[in-house]
């Protein structure tokens, strides 16, 4: 598995603007809501390792992998700042206490 080392050596208040609710919303009339599906699609497909399945999709590849050309990485594995301006991947993981 990765690991975020990025966030490691940041200085994050995760007290501070804490999210208070997240909310179901149809995607169908929202287009921003359509673009952060297919960027957040794109990374998981990376973090996943589905891009190195025998019956990844070509086009799912390009994708992530254009992404990630663009960004100048080699692929979308990797975590940034909250300050990074032109992309941002936080692992997420939840404490279900």
């Amino acid at each position: 598995m990765f690991k975020c080392r990025i966030l490691q050596k940041t200085n994050y208040n995760f007290l501070d603007d804490i999210v208070i609710t997240a909310e179901p919303r149809p995607a169908k009339d929202r287009r921003l809501i359509q673009l952060v599906d297919i960027l957040m699609g794109a990374v998981g497909y990376h973090w996943n390792e589905l891009h190195l399945k025998e019956n990844a999709k070509e086009s799912k590849k390009y994708l992530a992998e254009y992404i990630a050309g663009k960004l100048g990485e080699k692929d979308l594995c990797f975590c940034t700042l909250a300050s990074d301006r032109r992309f941002n991947i936080f692992r997420f993981i939840p404490d279900y206490r």
